[in-house]
């Protein structure tokens, strides 16, 4: 049941991406597994979409980066990596666990009432957890 409302329903950009990305699985690989479980889309259609998220969110050389391990990316290309996995499958809610503003910027270049707006277009909630 869980299984069912993530992805879909509900996404989450959790604090710290070293602990949330798998280190043995590469990151293009993690969003396309997310899109693949809660999406109709499949073949080279997941491969685009992975791409344009990965570039929504400035990952540099995406073709290159997407076959990368987390622990051959930087702490902020991991984070990034998580902003763009958290909309993949286009959640109705979308949760950020961030207590700094670097997620925020890398997300959608602004701050929290950006990411509402965002979110209004999209057709997700958005929440996120501040100290």
């Amino acid at each position: 049941m869980l299984n069912n409302l993530r992805g879909h329903d509900v996404a989450m950009i959790f604090q710290n991406p070293m602990v949330s990305l798998n280190p043995v699985q590469r990151v293009g690989a993690q969003i396309a597994e997310a899109i693949v479980e809660h999406t109709d889309l499949r073949g080279a259609a997941v491969d685009r979409r992975v791409v344009e998220l990965l570039d929504r969110v400035g990952i540099p050389n995406v073709a290159r980066n997407k076959n990368y391990y987390s622990y051959q990316l930087s702490g902020g290309m991991c984070q990034r990596v998580m902003i763009a996995m958290a909309p993949a499958c286009k959640p109705r809610l979308l949760i950020a666990d961030e207590t700094d503003h670097r997620a925020r910027r890398h997300h959608s270049g602004a701050d929290p009432a950006s990411h509402a707006r965002s979110a209004g277009r999209t057709g997700h909630g958005y929440c996120a957890r501040h100290p």
